[in-house]
């Protein structure tokens, strides 16, 4: 019988498995938008800029949102705020200095980043994996610039276990694309059979990584029998992030021990 590959790193989702956050699509997330509006035209008012009163300013940018994420999602694309949020303001011919950007698309981002915090056991689980001589890393779908969630990630401790960050912002492709869990992999130099991925999406996250050769570990605190007609299975079901440690554990010295 042929040996199993030896186990080398794990790949994390990041919103709902290492971060708890707000969906945009909620009342509260809603909310978080139309600060992040408020205080971006606080902000270009403060700069000078020529803008028009404050509620066709956020309908305009809510118009855009709505006419271009549909056509991007339908692609597997993703939808680059930043650079929806510029053109935006360039036909209300609002100009924005390159030196400006950065402290522009914090003002969208922070009502949103703020509601972010780690989910309990994320800070002690990297560092036990990465204990172990795993390689981790996050693959996430998210509209945001990646710098601004790797700021948050390093205030809550938990990019310092992580080789890297592949967000959809950066790589253009989303999961369940096979493209974005191909090319983490290639960054990692291993092969799907030597990583697990761990996700609280069974369609993004289990399925997007199981479709590639990778085991899957759904992180889940749903009521039992929620997910009973989804034809979508796991190789692991868990509830909280402490609970994959021993799993992985098991896996990994499992692994070492058969190729002695």
């Amino acid at each position: 019988m042929a040996e199993r590959p030896r186990f080398k790193a794990v790949l994390f989702d990041m919103g709902g498995t290492l971060l708890e956050y707000v969906p945009e699509a909620s009342p509260a997330g809603l909310r978080n938008a139309r600060e992040g509006c408020r205080r971006a035209y606080e902000w270009l008012r403060e700069q000078g800029k020529a803008l028009p009163d404050f509620e066709t300013f956020l309908r305009r940018h809510w118009r855009a949102l709505r006419w271009r994420r549909p056509w991007y999602y339908l692609r597997g694309k993703e939808l680059r705020l930043q650079g929806l949020v510029l053109r935006t303001l360039s036909r209300m011919g609002v100009e924005v200095r390159p030196e400006e950007v950065y402290d522009l698309t914090e003002c969208y981002y922070r009502p949103f980043g703020d509601t972010l915090h780690p989910l309990p056991g994320a800070r002690e689980t990297l560092a036990e994996l990465a204990g172990l001589g795993l390689r981790l890393a996050v693959v996430s779908n998210t509209a945001w610039p990646g710098y601004l969630l790797e700021e948050d990630l390093t205030r809550f401790g938990l990019l310092e276990h992580l080789e890297f960050c592949l967000f959809s912002s950066y790589f253009g492709w989303r999961k369940p694309r096979k493209r974005i869990f191909e090319q983490a992999l290639t960054m990692l130099k291993v092969s799907a059979g030597e990583a697990i991925f761990v996700g609280d999406s069974l369609e993004d996250d289990i399925r997007g990584a199981q479709r590639v050769g990778m085991r899957a570990a759904f992180l889940t605190s749903s009521p039992p029998g929620k997910h009973a007609r989804c034809r979508i299975t796991p190789d692991w079901t868990i509830s909280t992030l402490t609970e994959l440690v021993p799993i992985v554990a098991r896996e990994f010295l499992d692994v070492k021990e058969t190729t002695r």
